[in-house]
């Protein structure tokens, strides 16, 4: 998709002069959101702009119902969008059918002029006209290494038009489907096995090597490479072969995400089961500690900092997408697009601003009562004009857990864990803290949220004026997003370290605590070149060098 994105943007700048004058029209049919794009050269058009947008809206509206449309000028002609509600005439459990007439879709351009017709849809449809294969009227078909499958024709408006109407049925093929949800669903299987026999090795091999303790997650993460090669591949496979978006044409929003995404997030969650449980039972074979098997609760609260803004942005989401709210339903479409911007705001805000509500709920606590170090605590604050509205404890010590954070962007909460307490002296723990200070002094969680909340602007935008990106769209959201937050994050850490050195005037003591915690967590002050782009946190080495310099 991404090879497809650039070639729309080159598409005017690399064409030859049969091209430029051609006109290319695409149907894409892909179920929930169907719409026609029609790119026209300058040429071509002999009236305004404005007026062949008309003359268009007004063709297609004789034939299907439309919902709105959007223009966009591009280097040597105009590109229309034109989105379609109630399109199919049938849609079945595995059988869905249109009724288009040529001479409406081309109403506008002269007999003679030549066009290029692509009908866009799912690999896995395969599709008749009037009761013939789509081939037989000169359609033809171009490989595509992804989900879609793009029939193209080519010739003149009159030639097109001969066909007169046509009524196009699409047929699930259903043996193709069925082996393909058989593949897909073993792939599953395989993560589980892999990731089951991949983490006994680990094990195996660190216990073996008990020197190795301190590289313990460094380790782990190389015994997961197989395991996340099969998920890769099982993606990959979804990807290519129309799997993973067949579902949504026939069986419904919430049945069609249900059977998408299911498999991929067990794979997923799998694996983290299996390297983070066996890394507990390796904490307690090296300690001889069996307090640590008490801890499940403990160890999977620290997975709620993430898990809950992505849930309540896609519960949220999916309540607005799966209930007919009516809000897209204006006439303009600027002001649809202002509207799906406000939305898609407001959610992600009420999503993070709501998550700190739900660590109070779900995280494992109590409120500090320690009096010495309440005291120490609330006095480096009160000098520093910071305010935690609560100062909790986090029980880690069974599981070797050693840190610290802040949440709230309105009450801030700042929140301890046990062991961190056991593994540090009072300067240590004094510098940590300052830390954790300086990510409320400088505004780090409201940026952070900025950053988020750009992002989405701008690929909001994206998504507006490229439909057809569909669920590549969000991947490749997903991934510029993860990719600029954590690089972003990782500059707010260098910043919070620089604050609490500033104010302590003493660095040894920033770094002797950062070894500490480095040691305590089994982790490497080292990481590789590539893995670090995808941390919230510099290595110990960067931090320590940073520091230094």
């Amino acid at each position: 998709m991404a090879v497809c994105i650039c070639l729309s943007f080159l598409y005017p700048l690399n064409v030859d002069a049969t091209e430029k004058s051609s006109v290319k029209i695409e149907l894409h049919v892909t179920g929930e959101t169907n719409f026609v794009v029609y790119r026209v050269p300058d040429e071509v058009i002999e009236t305004s702009q404005q007026d062949l947008k008309s003359e268009l809206i007004q063709s297609i509206s004789r034939m299907w119902n439309v919902k709105n449309e959007r223009s966009e000028s591009y280097h040597g002609g105009i590109k229309y969008t034109i989105f379609l509600n109630d399109f199919f005439t049938s849609k079945q459990k595995t059988n869905l059918s249109f009724d288009m007439d040529p001479g409406l879709l081309t109403e506008p351009f002269h007999p003679n002029q030549t066009i290029q017709f692509d009908l866009i849809s799912n690999k896995l449809i395969e599709w008749d006209v009037n009761n013939a294969s789509i081939f037989s009227i000169g359609f033809t078909k171009e490989f595509s290494p992804l989900s879609e499958q793009k029939y193209m024709y080519s010739g003149t408006v009159d030639s097109f038009n001969s066909f007169e109407n046509q009524s196009y049925l699409g047929a699930m093929n259903t043996q193709k489907v069925i082996s393909h949800t058989i593949i897909y669903y073993s792939f599953t299987i395989m993560v589980i096995f892999c990731g089951f026999i991949m983490a006994q090795r680990f094990k195996y091999h660190v216990l073996k090597h008990p020197h190795k303790k301190n590289e313990l997650r460094k380790i782990g993460q190389k015994f997961q490479v197989p395991v996340l090669i099969t998920i890769m591949i099982q993606f990959l496979f979804t990807m290519t072969t129309g799997t993973i978006i067949v579902y949504e044409y026939f069986y419904g929003l919430s049945l069609g995400i249900l059977l998408s995404f299911a498999p991929l997030l067990i794979s997923a969650f799998s694996m983290i089961i299996f390297f983070v449980r066996t890394q507990q039972k390796i904490v307690v074979e090296l300690e001889g500690d069996e307090n640590t098997h008490k801890s499940s609760k403990e160890l999977w609260s620290n997975f709620v900092p993430f898990v809950v803004p992505l849930t309540l942005t896609i519960f949220l989401n999916f309540l607005l997408y799966i209930f007919p709210w009516g809000l897209f339903n204006s006439d303009s479409s600027m002001m649809n697009l202002t509207i799906v911007h406000l939305i898609e705001l407001v959610i992600i805000s009420l999503a993070f601003l709501s998550a700190p509500l739900f660590y109070n709920l779900l995280l494992p606590k109590k409120v500090l009562s320690e009096e010495l170090l309440k005291e120490k605590i609330n006095k480096l604050c009160a000098q520093h004009q910071v305010k935690f509205n609560k100062i909790y404890i986090i029980p880690s010590r069974e599981y070797r857990m050693a840190n610290a954070m802040v949440s709230g962007y309105f009450n801030k909460n700042l929140y301890i864990y046990d062991y961190l307490l056991d593994q540090l002296d009072d300067d240590e723990l004094e510098a940590v803290i300052l830390h954790e200070i300086g990510h409320v002094k400088k505004r780090h969680l409201t940026k952070n949220f900025g950053v988020i909340l750009a992002i989405l602007i701008v690929f909001q935008m994206v998504f507006y004026f490229i439909p057809t990106l569909g669920w590549y769209g969000l991947l490749i959201y997903f991934s510029t997003l993860s990719l600029i937050v954590t690089a972003v994050m990782r500059r707010f850490e260098f910043q919070a370290d620089e604050f609490a050195v500033k104010h302590m005037n003493n660095t040894n003591k920033m770094i002797d605590a950062l070894k500490k915690i480095t040691t305590a967590n089994y982790m490497e002050s080292k990481e590789g070149k590539y893995s670090r782009i995808l941390k919230t946190h510099p290595s110990v080495e960067q931090r320590i060098s940073n520091l230094k310099s």
